[in-house]
Formats: structure tokens, sequence, C-alpha cells
């Protein structure tokens, strides 16, 4: 028998050691190295079925030039009346079948003592039937020895995409081996795009009608023709039969044709001006995608003068930067073309001609120095072609908002305040400012006079420096003026403190008490830093008296400020103690004051109101009298007047100065502490002048009113005024009326 050692190093010493085991008859062993690696190995024969299958094995060692040592073990297997199949050559791959198939093959058996064998079939790998092995002859062969068969087959061609195996399978009637099977492998036609003709296409000068090219070329397979390059749509219009090859086999041959159309350009033929483009078109097969052939076919052609506008950076009627603004046009030209504008920074933009691309040219733009936008136009052309315009609008310096530290408060003794304008301007042109009130004509108050800004193209900053604040607390507006209409803009505003810090109070407090008519006097404090104040009395919106106090810095002061008498009898009046800082702050205490009695011409002067006034009690006569009771209903009615006479000592007609006795009426009235008993009711001459004068009197003409004078007919009667219509009546003197009291001063 024989075995082919592999992977085995060219330079290495082989060398075999047996282990005989299972009684195989080891003859003889290889000596040296084959060119080919084949080594015989010598059994002897075994002819004994009953003691089944021996086994030997053989150490291969192999030992190279650099002592390097590896070891492969073969196992000899020997079985009893040894049938050995072997493919011829021996290696079963190394005749691989072609993928067209094949006419007459053969496959040698040898034998050695060998049973009858038959041939089973063919067989894929997944064990199903093999379509396309075919035996022609000795399908079988009976028992023989030392006998080398030929087995004749044909092999269809493969049509698919990848390699096949045929797994062939034989049969003996040897219990021991029972059937044995090899495999042959057949290749298969990768996919291929040849015959190409031709590899380029010129389409020449011509650019004004359409040509048609054809390339011609072979495929075994589907396939795509594809366009590529830059100046691909300057070549190529169209491709006719861009894809075929459908349900191909990879057996199949087919020819094919693609046809090409130019495209169609508006150019003019200016010597020297014309320039070749290409492109390329790729004719690719599309299975298996894993080893795809493809061919490449070169497009091209003369351009003549060509321009074709593309874009323009900024985009049109974009609003140019006032300052440093630049206009870049791009263009797919071969020709001469220029750049220019209406309001260029230097000279023209001129690109000659070239080879076919695309071409950019950029050009500055004038700044516009000016508070007015303005209108511009960009042109561009080529050689003796006419200029096309793009229009834009370029800003003007221009002034776009204030900010700044503009929150809060500012203490009152000042501080600087820091404002910013953005937009793009020259130096001196912007101004800012600061004013107590929300006016942009009030009064600058800032230190420093109006600064301006400096030339900026992206905005600027200025100092305010804001003075202390020896008023009220005010707010601050800040300012930016507009250079292009003078027009002054706010900004924003924030509150600044007084510098002062101080208190005025009053005593009596204000709205606590309601001074007398005769007047008063009312004490003003004012503590701790404070500038002058002026103190002054508002006496029924009229001022009266006045007191200042000096400026301070700590510390308190007290004054005394008089209220005069007021001279009004029917109505209080409205006291005001107004005191005001040259700081501007005003501190107002109200108050109010009692009427004055009305006078009478006996000297006497007449109470504020009746007796019981809110009440409207109504008294008997002795009762306002302030005497007996008695005196209204004595029987026979005796005049108090005797009673009168003969108490005082002398008649008194009109009983002015009678004599009280009783805790009633007009004897008890008050309106202070001191002219408690004073009061008694008018006589009827008085009562009568009250009557006279009840504009200045208050509440007279509510109802009657008792007098003191009784009637001298009738002593039973007195006299009263009734109050609505002033006229003189008698009443009996147990009747009830109201009474109004009067007293000597």
């Amino acid at each position: 028998m024989s075995a082919k050692i592999t992977t085995v190093p060219e330079d290495a010493l082989l060398t075999f050691t047996p282990t005989i085991t299972g009684g195989i008859d080891l003859k003889s062993l290889p000596s040296g190295r084959t060119p080919d690696d084949m080594y015989e190995f010598e059994v002897g024969q075994y002819d004994n079925a009953g003691n089944g299958v021996l086994t030997a094995s053989v150490t291969v060692t192999a030992e190279d030039n650099d002592g390097n040592t590896r070891h492969e073990i073969l196992q000899i297997v020997q079985y009893p009346y040894d049938l050995l199949f072997q493919f011829t050559p021996w290696d079963k791959y190394a005749n691989k079948y072609p993928a067209t198939g094949s006419n007459i093959e053969s496959l040698y058996f040898y034998t050695q003592t060998a049973r009858p064998w038959e041939y089973e079939g063919a067989y894929n790998y997944d064990n199903t039937p093999f379509s396309g092995f075919n035996p022609i002859s000795n399908p079988s062969q009976p028992a023989s020895e030392d006998v080398k068969t030929p087995f004749y087959f044909e092999l269809d061609p493969n049509e698919g995409w990848s390699e096949r195996q045929v797994i062939i399978k034989v049969t003996t009637n040897d219990v021991n081996i029972p059937w044995y099977e090899f495999s042959l492998l057949q290749l298969y036609t990768l996919p291929y795009i040849n015959n190409v003709n031709p590899t380029e296409v010129d389409f020449g000068y011509e650019n004004a009608q359409v040509i048609e090219k054809s390339v011609t070329f072979n495929s075994n397979s589907e396939w795509a023709v594809t366009g590529s390059g830059n100046d691909y749509s300057k070549v190529v219009s169209s491709i006719e039969d861009t894809s075929g090859g459908n349900n191909l086999n990879s057996l199949d041959d087919q020819p094919y044709t693609i046809r090409f159309k130019n495209t169609i350009l508006s150019g003019t033929n200016i010597p020297g001006a014309e320039t070749t483009v290409t492109a390329s078109a790729t004719i690719k097969t599309a299975a298996p995608t894993n080893q795809q052939d493809e061919t490449v076919v070169t497009l091209k052609r003369k351009v003549p003068a060509y321009f074709e506008y593309k874009t323009v950076t900024p985009v049109e009627n974009t609003l140019l930067n006032r300052a440093g603004a630049t206009v870049s046009v791009t263009a797919e030209t071969n020709n001469e073309w220029t750049l220019t504008s209406s309001q260029i920074n230097g000279s023209a933009a001129t690109m000659g001609a070239s080879q076919w691309g695309s071409k950019i040219q950029t050009i500055a733009i004038k700044n516009n120095d000016s508070w007015q936008e303005r209108d511009l136009t960009v042109s561009y052309y080529q050689k003796d072609g006419t200029p096309q315009n793009i229009n834009y609008k370029q800003r003007c310096y221009y002034t776009e908002s204030g900010s700044g530290q503009i929150s809060g408060s500012l203490t009152g003794s000042g501080g600087t305040i820091t404002v910013s304008v953005s937009g793009d301007f020259p130096a001196n042109s912007v101004y800012v400012k600061a004013t107590a009130g929300n006016n942009s004509s009030s009064p600058d108050i800032q230190s420093n006079a109006s600064p301006t800004l400096s030339a900026s193209t992206n905005g600027g900053s200025a100092t305010l420096t804001i003075p202390q604040n020896t008023g009220s607390p005010r707010d601050i507006y800040f300012w930016y003026q507009d250079g292009a209409s003078s027009t002054w803009h706010q900004i924003g505003y924030l509150n600044q403190a007084t510098v002062y810090n101080y208190t005025v109070s009053a005593d009596p407090a204000s709205n606590s008490v309601i001074f007398d008519s005769s007047g008063a006097t009312v004490y003003i404090t004012v503590t701790g830093s404070r500038p002058a104040i002026s103190v002054v009395a508002v006496e029924d919106g009229i001022e009266g008296a006045r007191i200042d106090f000096a400026a301070a810095t700590s510390g308190s002061e007290r004054k005394g400020i008089s209220i005069s008498a007021n001279p009004a009898t029917m109505l209080n009046r409205p006291i005001q103690i107004r005191a005001t800082g040259t700081d501007g702050k005003t501190t107002t205490f109200e108050y109010e004051q009692d009427i004055s009695n009305f006078k009478l011409s006996t000297g006497r002067i007449v109470s504020k109101k009746f007796l019981y006034e809110e009440t409207r009690t109504t008294l008997t006569w002795s009762r306002a009298m302030g005497i007996p009771t008695n005196y209204d209903n004595k029987d026979p009615y005796v005049p108090f007047i005797f009673f009168y006479t003969s108490a005082m000592g002398g008649p008194d007609a009109n009983n002015r100065n009678y004599i009280p006795t009783m805790q009633t009426g007009c004897n008890i009235y008050s309106e202070s502490t001191t002219d408690r008993g004073l009061w008694r009711l008018p006589t009827l001459p008085e009562a009568q002048e009250m009557a006279r004068n009840i504009m200045f009197i208050p509440n007279l003409g509510l109802a009657g009113y008792w007098s003191s004078t009784e009637d001298a007919n009738q002593a039973f009667n007195a006299f009263y005024v009734f109050g609505p219509n002033q006229q003189t009546y008698t009443n009996g003197k147990g009747g009830e009326m109201l009474a109004r009291c009067v007293r000597t001063p």
C-alpha cells in the first residue's frame, strides 16, 4: 500500500517507526525522501476473515536542517480480503474536471484478492441524487486478484456559479466492507465581460447635434453600465440598453451593444478656447457578487468656448456688510470671463480661458461710509458676452440697540454706569447720556460730558459718572443717540436713592387731635442726616406761620410752630403742617381746628350746638333755664322775674343774669374744662339776633329754641324763636323746645 505525507518542510529528513498491533504483517517500510512524498508500505497477505480488522500505526518523524522536529501518525488498517479502491491519480483533487464537462473519463480501481464490486450511484452532499454523472462501461467487476479495472463515465457541464462535488458510491458483498465512496470536483466558469469594442468613445468637436456611438461586448452574466466623472453630463446625455444578461447561466456567452448619445452644448467656437473633457462608463457583471468582472470605457469630446453660471455667495438680494463685503461667483466654463461691480473695491477680476471646470472668482466691495443703505450690482460675463447682473443692498452705518449695567438701584452717593451700543458706526457719531426723568430733552446729569463711542464695526461702550443725589430718590434714564437721525433712544433706567437719611415727626401726631379754635402749637422734630428743611403751617389752604431747620449730618432738633385762632363759626378748618427739604422730600401732617363761637352785640357768645343736639332732645323752659320745674306750672303762675328780682335785689327785664339753681339745661353745658356753669339761655333780643345771623351759627335752623324772656301778659308762657323761619312765638313753659346757650366770654 502507499501513503502521501503532507505539509512537511522540503528540507526535512523523514524516518518511519512502526508500532505493530492487531497482527498486521508489516513487511517493509519506506527509506529516504521521495520527490512526490509518496511512500510504499509492504503488508503481508491477510486472508483469515475470522480475525476481523487489523491495525498498525507508523510514526513519521520530520527533522529539518535547524534541528526542529515534528511527528505525524499514519494509521494502517487491513481488512479481511482487502478491497482497496483507489482513484487514479491517487490525489483525487489533483485532476479537477472543467466546467464544460467531459466526454469520456475513467477511474481505476486496484483490487488485491478483491471481492466483486458494483457501482451504486452518484450523490450530492445532502445525499440527493446527482444529475450529470453518467457511467459508460464497467459499472461492476467480479472478484479477482491484482486487477486494475477501468471505470468509464461522462460528466455534464456545470452551468452554476460555484464548484460542485459528486460523491460516487460503490458496493461489495463483503460484510466487512459493504460500500465505499469517493468524490470528484468540477469547476465553474467565472462571470466575464470581454471583446469590448471600442474601449474609447470620442464624440469629437460636435456640440450642436446628437451623435450616437456604440460599444459591443460579450458576457455570460447579468450586467449593468453606469457613467461617472465630474464632466460626465457634458459628454453623455443618455445611454441606451443600460443593463442586460438576465437569466443567463455561467456557460452562456452572448453579444451585446450599448449606445451612447452626446450632450448638446451651447457654446461659441473661439479658436484656442476649446477644451477636451472626459468621463467614463463602467460595464460590470452582477453575479456572483463576490467575483464580478468589469470593463471601463473612456468617453471624451472637445468642448467649444462655454460658460454656465452656477452659484453666487452670498445669494442675490442679501444685505451685504457695510465694510469688508465680498462676492464670489462660481461658473462652469473654459472661456475667459470677468467679475466686476458698480461698487468694486479695486479692479475687476478676470480669469483667462482654461480647461473646462468649475471656476470661482471673488471681488471686494467698497465700504459704505454713510448712514444710508445703498443698492449695488455685481456683473459677470464671458469674453464677448453680455453682462449679467446680480443685485444687492449694502448696509450703512447703523446703531441697533443699547444695553448696560442698568438694573436694580444706585446709592445716593452716585457711581459709574457702563452702557453699550451695538451697531457699526464711525468715531464721534454716537453719544450716550443720563437724565433724571423719562425725557431725552431733560438736562444731562452725568458728571462727564456726553461721551461719544469710538469707531466700531460691532458696537462700543462708554462709562457715565452719576453724581450724588442730594434730592429725593429719582429714576435715572440712560440714552444713546442714533447717528443717522440724531434721535435719542432709551436704553433703560434705574432708581437712585438720596444721599440723606432722615425723619420728620410732629407732636401732637398727625390726625390725633382737633385744635381749639383759639389756636395751638405743633412741635416738629427732625432727626438724622438731612438737608435744610422749611416748615409752614397751612390754615384752610393759606400759609401761615413758618419755621426753618438748618442742614445737619446727624442728631435731632425740635421747634414749635403756632396755629392761629380760627375765625370761622360754621365749619372746622383743615390745618396742614408741611416740612419740605431742599432735597425735594415733603412730609405732611394733617389736623383739624374747631370753629369759634358767634358773638352777639350784647357781648355774649353763642354755644356751638344745641343742648343734646346729637339726639335732638327737647326740654321744658325751666329745665333749659336750670331752675326749679315748678316755674313751669306754678298756680297761679308767678313770673320767674319776680323770683329773680327778689333774689338779685332788683328787676332785670331780660333775665340776663339770673342765677340757675338746678343742674339741668344750660347750667351743665360746657365746651371746655373751665366754662361749665357759665352758660345761660339767651334773652329774647339775643335769640332774635341769633336768628338774624343764622348763616354764621351752625344748625340754628333745626327747630324752635327757647329764650329766657317770659310773656309779661301771660306768666305761664315764655318766648321762643322758630329756627326754620326765624319768627318769634310764645309757648307754655311746660312745653318742650330745643335750647341754645350763651355766655359771657
